[in-house]
């Protein structure tokens, strides 16, 4: 179990039932046995192994194979055998490969030929112990394989679609031909979360091939696996060159490639490398690509000039219209594209999108699952659905954890970092925190460093600790400014203001809300402004708040971030209390402390809490303890079947079974108190 978990390419083998050829000792060992049950007993019990225990194909091919016929009682009667009417089973699960190792390999050929003969002359599986049979060179079997690799790939079977690849570039007689097989290899694998496998293959087809062309696909390959689960500074070299060889002649390929490039330079927080992916998507564009990568390419445009501090809106409102125009073609995962740039516009429904990403997500290739999830994360987390987000955060760094990607790994940590620092999961918060910084630095993952940095610093305001928020927001900007981001929207610049207001620091806390509200205006978006309307009015002088908060309300109703609202909401209701404006004050603090409570942010909760029992008025809080004490994949569990999908659906989409279902859903129940889906969904 041990080599299969190292050997992805062995696995997938196994998935299309073919035996493995076991360690000459190992297979000698364990092939004794069989060997005293007679000279026929080896091949039959090879024959049972390929035929995965189908009898009758069993019985034809060894019947083919002129073997005695009293081979499969003998076996049963030493009980290395168990004949069965629907399926016969072996013994042991390694004495069929062990047999099959055993064999010389003519004799293994002449196994496949048998089985082959016993099946529809047009099957899948005769094509496939063709192939075991055949020795290479064979152009025609080796196109034959390649179609269903296709077929294979076209189900969502990438790891079996690789390894017919594979196996099709080692009959194929052109060197090109054979490179391109081997490509489509790599691509398959990679889709299938094998990454080491999708590098080797794609190693072989530079080896084989001094092309520039390969070069380019092979970069492209290299390069995304680089981008999941190595260094994104190699990521990006990688995907330029990818991006470089496929321009001229391949403009629909390149826009593919900038999106890749530009989301690597987001998590590199690199404005340069994506400038450089702007000017290419700009070059693209006067090819006259496809509606799709027409719409990449305005993404990209967009991206790079959020990340040098400017709207980008225009760009990427042409990006929605363009996806809206090409939707249907890779729904998925173009989808997912477009919820991106709705998250990147801050103010706009990604409502549409999510659904489709959502509805759609078995479509998702297990590889570009964990950072569809983290970006699913990202959606809910600007919204009203917290407990939805850190379910989707959690599964992201579970399964890019077991899939090596260090990149979403680390994005998601830290994402999950910040979620529960504004719930007032403080020691969880830092914690993992502390294990997305730790991982990010390994693998030049600026992003994922600010937002754990961003994260500490919630922890700290949200306690109370002014000193310390400085602290960590001050880090952060020291990022920043290394990195030479001007992204306004990743600087903590308003909750530094809030926690120098709160040390009594007020000539540091304007220096800032001046420095900040100029780059807001720069970028000119409302989430930006709103932000920035926040900080002036938590320092500016009081016959100034109505005007200042008033604005920044203005500008919340533009976006989708019902927090951030709820955050304006209470510095408002703070100023207007402490200026003995007790009736006003009650209004702003009541609708934000309703929003943290349904949000489940328990710190910012208690402070608007305070504030209004200061103000005069007696509270009786809100109990969200049953809804916050779901574990994640509880939560989960409950936001789909609570959405209309069946138990069998929300088992598949979650990878879970039926029964693990049942089991999450009553835990629920005896938790609120409920007995039925309609009674939860009234609680």
């Amino acid at each position: 179990m041990t080599e299969l978990c190292r050997h992805p390419d062995l696995r997938a083998r196994l998935a299309l039932g073919e035996p493995l050829l076991l360690r000459e000792e190992l297979g000698e060992e364990l092939a004794r046995r069989v060997r005293e049950a007679g000279p026929d007993a080896v091949r039959y019990v090879a024959i049972v192994a390929v035929c995965d225990g189908d009898p009758r194909l069993t019985a034809a091919a060894a019947e083919m194979l002129g073997l005695d016929s009293a081979v499969p009682t003998v076996l049963e009667a030493r009980r290395l055998l168990t004949l069965g009417g629907q399926r016969h089973r072996l013994g042991h699960p390694l004495i069929g490969s062990a047999s099959y190792s055993v064999l010389p390999p003519a004799d293994r050929r002449a196994v496949h030929v048998a089985v082959a003969e016993a099946l529809a002359p047009h099957s899948d599986a005769r094509l496939r112990h063709l192939a075991a049979a055949t020795l290479p060179p064979d152009g025609p079997l080796a196109a034959a394989l390649d179609a269903l690799a296709e077929q294979t790939a076209g189900r969502g079977a990438y790891a079996a679609a690789a390894a017919l690849w594979e196996k099709a570039a080692g009959f194929c007689p052109g060197v090109a031909q054979r490179c391109d097989l081997l490509l489509a290899a790599a691509r398959a694998a990679a889709d299938a979360g094998e990454d080491g496998w999708a590098v080797r293959l794609s190693d072989r087809a530079r080896a084989e091939c001094a092309d520039t062309r390969v070069a380019s696909l092979a970069a492209a390959t290299q390069g995304l696996v680089a981008m999941r689960g190595g260094s994104l500074a190699s990521a990006r070299s990688l995907l330029e060159e990818a991006v470089d060889g496929a321009t001229g002649d391949d403009p629909d390929r390149a826009a593919y490639l900038l999106a890749e490039l530009v989301t690597t330079s987001f998590y590199l927080a690199d404005r340069h490398a994506a400038a450089r992916a702007a000017q290419a998507a700009t070059r693209v564009l006067t090819l006259g690509p496809g509606p799709m990568p027409a719409a990449l390419c305005h993404m990209t445009i967009g991206m790079a000039e959020v990340l040098a501090g400017r709207s980008g809106e225009a760009e990427l409102r042409a990006a929605l219209t363009g996806f809206g125009q090409a939707a249907g073609a890779r729904a998925a995962a173009d989808a997912t594209w477009s919820l991106l740039t709705r998250l990147w516009l801050r103010d706009a429904d990604q409502g549409e999108a999510f659904a489709l990403v959502d509805k759609q997500r078995a479509a998702v290739t297990l590889g570009t699952l964990p950072r569809v999830l983290m970006h699913l994360g990202r959606d809910r987390a600007t919204r009203d659905a917290w407990s939805a987000a850190e379910a989707h955060y959690t599964e992201a760094v579970a399964l890019a954890l077991e899939l090596g990607q260090h990149t979403e790994h680390a994005a998601s940590l830290a994402a999950l970092a910040w979620l529960e620092a504004r719930r007032g999961e403080m020691a969880a918060s830092r914690a993992h925190a502390v294990d997305a910084s730790r991982l990010a630095l390994a693998h030049d993952n600026t992003l994922a460093v600010i937002w754990s940095g961003l994260a500490r610093g919630e922890c700290a305001l949200g306690s109370g600790d002014a000193d310390g928020a400085i602290t960590h927001y001050r880090e952060v900007r020291a990022v920043l400014v290394a990195a030479d981001v001007l992204d306004v929207d990743l600087d903590p610049g308003p909750e530094l203001v809030e926690a120098l207001a709160l040390a009594g620091r007020l000539d540091e806390a304007s220096q800032e809300v001046e420095r900040f509200a100029g780059e807001a205006q720069g970028k000119g978006r409302p989430w930006a402004l709103a932000r920035a309307g926040r900080a002036r009015g938590t320092i500016c002088p009081p016959d100034h708040l109505d005007e200042v908060f008033g604005a920044a309300l203005d500008q919340h109703d533009a976006t989708v971030d019902e927090f951030e609202r709820a955050r304006t909401l209470l510095r408002y209701g703070q100023r207007l209390r402490r200026e003995r404006r007790r009736v006003e004050a009650r209004a702003r603090l009541g609708t934000a402390l309703r929003v943290f409570e349904t949000l489940g942010a328990r710190a910012w909760a208690d402070q608007a809490a305070l504030e209004l029992e200061s103000s005069g008025q007696a509270l009786t809080r809100r109990d969200a303890s049953t809804r916050l004490a779901m574990t994640p994949r509880e939560s989960q569990v409950v936001e789909l079947l609570l959405a209309g999908h069946t138990t069998r659906e929300t088992a598949a989409r979650l990878f879970l079974s039926p029964k693990t279902v049942e089991y999450h859903l009553r835990a629920v129940y005896s938790r609120v108190g409920v007995s039925s889906r309609d009674q939860l969904c009234e609680s």
